[in-house]
């Protein structure tokens, strides 16, 4: 298991960049804009958990933030973690209109 942290630029891995994706079905963009580009920076060994860069044109599909992670056992405690993160980023927000 890698234990150090993984910085994600937003201009993707400096060794790879930026690269097409299709990931966005062509008929949910809502312009005429298809651009997709994406940037893997780790991914674990078993392919279950990547962490990286994604853009987009605008399109329909749902974007899925992960807001923490752990483990079985602390379950219930990381939903409540996570939920608290998502109301702080709703009242920054906010302050920031």
């Amino acid at each position: 298991m890698t234990t150090k942290p993984v910085r994600l630029n937003a201009g993707g891995d400096p060794a790879t960049g930026m690269v097409p994706s299709d990931m966005v079905d062509p008929d949910d963009f809502t312009t005429d804009d298809r651009t997709e580009l994406i940037s893997h920076h780790y991914t674990t060994d078993d392919q279950s958990i990547m962490t990286g860069v994604w853009e987009c044109a605008p399109c329909r599909d749902a974007l899925i933030i992960l807001l923490g992670g752990g483990t079985k056992t602390r379950q219930q405690r990381d939903i409540e973690d996570a939920v608290a993160l998502w109301r702080e980023y709703g009242r920054s927000k906010r302050q920031e209109d």
